[in-house]
């Protein structure tokens, strides 16, 4: 038996959670949709416990790997315009690594060190930054 694809969007916005399943079989895509009211903003558990219900355990995993690499690359942005383009993110086996231009290693801070190691976590990795 062949295995259909799948692959999940989970949209929050201003008033509505939605989940959107789109399943490929036989060269056939077919979408299937859900959608909760949001909580309120200050029920902020509630919302996190609706996210979770309307998402499955893989995308979850992708959920929270998307979410730590976007928090890297937004930190390496904001820090120091212009360095995003000159980097890299590159996974081994055993590592995730940062691979920054030797001049602006010294720029990097805490902070990047912590949001690189949060992303390495969320695929069970070590990291490390390398100079280039």
């Amino acid at each position: 038996m062949k295995s259909r694809d799948v692959n999940t969007v989970l949209l929050i916005t201003r008033d509505r959670l939605a989940r959107a399943d789109v399943r490929t079989r036989r060269k056939v895509r077919v979408v299937t949709v859900r959608a909760e009211p949001r909580p309120a903003v200050d029920d902020f558990p509630s919302l996190v416990e609706t996210a979770l219900r309307l998402s499955d355990g893989k995308g979850r995993t992708f959920a929270r790997r998307l979410g730590a690499c976007l928090r890297l690359a937004y930190n390496l942005s904001g820090g120091a315009p212009g360095l995003l383009p000159q980097i890299q993110l590159r996974r081994t086996d055993r590592d995730l690594r940062l691979v920054v231009p030797g001049e602006l290693r010294r720029s990097l801070g805490d902070i990047t060190a912590r949001r690189l190691e949060s992303a390495a976590e969320a695929f069970d990795l070590k990291s490390v930054i390398l100079s280039a």
